[in-house]
């Protein structure tokens, strides 16, 4: 039922709207309008036609406890005494014990005046929300001043929710500032993916989620852009043709946004934000480059605040809304191609200026400028390398086809370059699981010779300067490890670039500086270096989002050889198994090879043997006569012959020991293999004389753990003949070289009279005695033991075996005689399966008996180790 007071009509213009179809219920935002209509005096709802402003307030006018007057304000509300009349309706309503003072026969004075309302709305007896919706369409001076009364002074009781396209005419700056008014804009009204999905299911659309993703992508969360895009594709069956395009079949949203949205700017202000939808951001230098208007940081600024059709600044750029910036840049190509090129030369320009080499290589393209576009890329070829922007130059590469690609020498030196470093199988020659080998190698000289071959600057000679020293020092670092061999200057060069690269922005550069250094910690076995570079190298890779390449293939590499060198066969397996699953098409024959046999070694390490050998066995004959480095024959080789010793399997050790000896000839590696079958075949041997030549490294091993197991030979050997100080001596010197770099998976291999003295020794190790702890406790992994049943006054006594103490010292700590000592010792050796002191420590540890008293200072002594 409709109220008629004057010439006014109320209804309902002071009713909340009921819910549209399709209505989805925002709690959230809910919430937030009563922390914002709680705290401050005035909360501004202001954002574009379309964005839902009016069926959330009335959503939360609905649902509220708390009585909400509604007013819907329309031109004729600029009139004397329209909007305090509705105003007068609208509160009584909600508060009938006011009703007779503000609109009854017994009211006095002028009912239609703001200050009337003011003096009656002092006696409210509860608090009270008064929403005005559609306040864009006060002009009236008058009008618009006595709001601003309404607002001065404003009842305590009393919250004013002022909703509108734009804000109104008020000078609300000082109450701002006081805290006084909170703004809601368009960012925050924009639908969540999930509010997305249900507006789309209710308005009857059946799309798949990538397609919900994209219309919520595209809208940027506009409520109605949505629903205009469900209900086309509803009709269509197509998502597409609606939400990927404003110029398509569907002309509802272009047609809304012309109407509700954009029909409301001035000339100016339309041409000037048709002047900056060329660009998804803009800085207001390169808005005032492309509208030819100095003022035009000031012009989005004032579109911020009045329009909500532009949001920020972000990082000191403005954005338009998605949709709107869409059918402005739609309405560019369809009415004036012309005024668009230019504008995109513009941007172009600008961006090249300002070190977007990206931006304005699209720009360019954009153009149609077809010289702009080859200069700009020949330009920004090798820091978009460099940097992993790869996108635009094969974009570059794409447009301007193979014929005008082999014709330019920079580009034809780019393409097979990014080829090689996004690890196209195509493009990848031979490489190894444990080198970055010569393809990546090839691909930093291809990009250094950039360089030289392109003219102009970036942004002067310094920048451009420090990117081509960088890259110097990358391709020397490259060249030291893999032309010249010298690993310790190519660290240098590698660890001092890669600082360089992260200064300068390059993470594709540091990435593959990292990978390199991982190659070269792969050389010596230092499994800490090999970890943390591959480790960086793959953080890198997956920030960037390269996805695999060459360099992240070869890092997850490092990381497996990293993970069987330091006895984690659980992370060798792992990483070793994730690139056989997930990388197939990256990885050359080589590579699948190794990391079969670095899988399959890491599976025996775990207990798993006969299943590691099949496999490995089977990965070396598939392989066949193929090319392999020596490094990577001998690891192989080496991995395979040790499984098959310890399986009992002699010939099959003596195959694999000939397959390398005929690839890589009498090498340190081959001649340890020979010392493994002679104790295999005569446990007393001695085999020193064999292995001599490794220790000496006159004859050196390919493997660096293979150096440190003829060492641990030669302390058998020591041991045999009772030449004890010998023994401890070579035992020191394997625990020096191989604590540093955390080597540890000879110790957990050696034999059981080695073990025995280092946990004899335990305590006197110095600084390597930590890592030596660690050894003897992953020595468990793999072994077939028990945990022996022992008393507690049995483990007691075992805990305490390896010290230094004797038995009567350690019969006087446990108060008890010699002789109660000697017999509890004597149970633990029979339970142990074992007949003296230093066996019985070692069956401990293997056993696990030992592992767990000492596991928080092994973990110290590994963190100590590893600084």
């Amino acid at each position: 039922m409709s109220v008629v007071v004057g010439h006014i009509e109320l209804g309902s213009k002071i009713e909340p709207p009921a819910p549209p179809a399709g209505f989805v219920p925002r709690k959230h935002l809910r919430v937030v309008l009563d922390g914002a209509t709680a705290g401050a005096a005035v909360t501004m709802v202001c954002a574009p036609a379309g964005t839902g402003k009016t069926v959330l307030l009335a959503e939360w006018a609905r649902t509220r406890s708390a009585p909400t007057a509604w007013v819907s304000v329309d031109p004729d509300d600029n009139r004397p005494g329209g909007l305090w009349s509705a105003v007068a309706h609208a509160v009584a309503r909600c508060v009938p014990a006011l009703a007779d003072l503000l609109v009854g026969p017994t009211a006095v004075g002028d009912r239609t005046g703001v200050r009337h309302l003011l003096v009656v709305l002092d006696a409210l007896p509860g608090e009270l929300r008064l929403v005005l919706d559609d306040v864009h369409e006060l002009t009236s001076p008058a009008v618009l001043g006595e709001l601003l009364t309404m607002i001065r002074y404003s009842p305590a009781r009393l919250r004013l929710v002022l909703a509108g396209r734009r804000p109104p005419a008020l000078p609300l700056s000082r109450l701002r500032l006081q805290g006084g008014v909170v703004d809601l804009g368009a960012d925050q009204l924009g639908l969540s993916l999930a509010e997305t999905a249900a507006l789309i299911s209710r308005c009857g659309a059946v799309m798949s989620p990538e397609q919900v993703s994209t219309t919520h992508v595209t809208t940027g969360g506009w409520a109605e852009g949505i629903r205009l895009t469900a209900l086309a594709a509803g009709r269509s069956g197509d998502v597409r043709s609606s939400a990927g395009t404003i110029s398509g079949a569907e002309h509802a949203i272009a047609e809304y946004l012309e109407e509700e949205v954009l029909g409301s700017l001035s000339a100016a202000d339309r041409s000037f934000l048709l002047d900056v939808s060329v660009c998804d951001a803009v800085a207001p230098s390169l808005a005032a480059q492309l509208s030819g208007r100095s003022e035009a940081g000031r012009v989005l600024e004032r579109l911020v605040h009045e329009t909500s059709l532009v949001s920020g600044p972000e990082d000191g750029r403005f954005r338009l809304q998605p949709l709107v910036r869409s059918s402005l840049s739609g309405e560019l190509g369809r009415r004036q191609p012309a005024r668009g090129a230019q504008l995109h030369l513009r941007a172009a320009r600008w961006c090249a200026v300002h070190a977007r080499p990206f931006e304005a290589i699209v720009h360019a393209r954009s153009s149609g400028r077809t010289d702009e576009f080859i200069a700009l890329v020949r330009r920004w070829a090798m820091p978009l390398v460099l940097a992993g922007e790869h996108d635009s130059l094969r974009l570059a590469g794409a447009i301007l086809g193979p014929a005008r690609v082999a014709d330019d020498g920079v580009l034809r030196l780019v393409l097979p370059v990014l080829d090689d470093l996004a690890g196209d199988p195509a493009a990848v020659s031979l490489r190894g699981a444990l080198t970055a080998g010569a393809t990546e190698f090839r691909a930093l000289r291809a990009v250094g010779d950039l360089a030289a071959s392109i003219t102009g600057g970036v942004e002067g000679s310094g920048p451009r300067a420090r990117l081509e020293g960088a890259l110097a020092e990358a391709i020397d670092g490259a060249t030291r490890l893999f032309v010249s061999g010298d690993r310790s200057g190519a660290v240098v060069r590698l660890e001092a670039v890669s600082a360089r690269a992260v200064d300068l922005g390059l993470d594709h550069l540091a990435m593959q500086c990292s990978s390199l250094l991982a190659t070269a910690a792969a050389v010596v076995g230092d499994a800490v270096r090999m970890t943390s570079h591959a480790t960086e190298a793959i953080s890198l890779s997956e920030r960037g989002g390269w996805g695999v390449s060459a360099w992240s293939v070869a890092a997850r590499s490092a990381l497996a050889y990293g993970g069987l060198l330091g006895a984690r066969p659980d992370d060798a397996r792992r990483h070793a198994a994730d690139l056989l699953a997930h990388a197939p098409g990256s990885l050359h024959p080589a590579q699948e090879l190794l990391l079969t046999v670095l899988g399959a070694a890491a599976e025996s390490d775990a207990g798993r043997m006969r299943g590691g050998l099949h496999r490995m066995q089977q990965a070396r004959v598939g392989f066949a006569d193929r090319e392999l480095t020596g490094a990577q024959a001998a690891l192989v080789a080496v991995l395979e012959h040790e499984t098959a010793l310890a399986l009992g399997h002699a010939a099959h050790a003596r195959a694999a020991r000939r397959w390398l000896e005929v690839r890589v000839g009498r090498s340190g590696d081959v001649a340890v293999m020979a010392a493994r079958e002679a104790l295999a075949a005569d446990p007393s041997v001695l085999v020193g004389h064999v292995v001599a030549p490794v220790v000496a490294r006159t004859t050196p091993a390919l493997l660096p753990d293979v150096e440190i197991e003829a060492v641990l030979l030669g302390v058998r050997d020591a041991l045999l003949t009772q030449d004890r100080a010998r023994a401890r001596r070579l035992l020191v010197d394997a625990l020096d070289r191989a604590a540093p770099l955390d080597l540890m998976r000879p110790f957990t291999h050696a034999s059981a009279s080695v073990r025995e003295v280092m946990a004899h020794q335990l305590g006197s190790f110095g600084s390597a005695d930590g890592f030596a702890r660690r050894a003897l406790v992953a020595g468990v992994q793999g072994r077939a033991t028990s945990r022996a049943g022992l008393s507690g006054r049995e483990s007691t006594i075992l805990r305490l075996l390896p010290s230094l103490s004797t038995t009567g010292e350690i019969a006087d700590d446990l108060h008890v005689s010699l002789n109660t000592i000697k017999s509890q010792i004597g149970a633990i050796y029979s339970k142990l399966g074992v007949n003296n002191r230093r066996a019985a420590v070692v069956a401990a540890y293997d056993a696990g008996l030992l592992g767990d008293v000492t596991r928080t200072s092994d973990q110290d002594s590994r963190t100590s180790a590893v600084g």
